[in-house]
């Protein structure tokens, strides 16, 4: 299985992030993901979320449901503006967050 997979998300100001957040499907599908319901988000602390993946379309998903919501709450802040999703293991992404200046934040 190759890991190893990694994309970057940019946020625009005032998103919503926590009623979805819609990937490119190739984005999951370079690595290890193979099309389950639900992938492993790691915080900075190594603490995970499993999280609901939702087919949209084709080639769409969306990390969506309440446990995203509650990742979203506890580990990105207002100031974010960049996600960078890294495959760190079968369906576990680490994901760090990003400020204007390109700084790792932490939540």
């Amino acid at each position: 299985t190759k890991f190893g997979n990694q994309f970057t998300s940019i946020i625009k100001p005032d998103t919503k992030l926590g009623r979805g957040m819609v990937l490119h499907k190739d984005y999951l599908l370079g690595g290890s993901y193979h099309g389950n319901d639900s992938i492993l988000l790691q915080n900075c602390y190594g603490v995970r979320w499993q999280v609901e993946v939702k087919c949209l379309f084709s080639n769409m998903m969306s990390l969506v449901g309440p446990v995203w919501e509650d990742f979203v709450m506890h580990n990105i802040t207002n100031n974010a503006t960049m996600l960078h999703f890294i495959e760190e293991g079968k369906g576990i992404f680490y994901v760090a967050t990003y400020n204007k200046y390109g700084l790792e934040m932490h939540g």
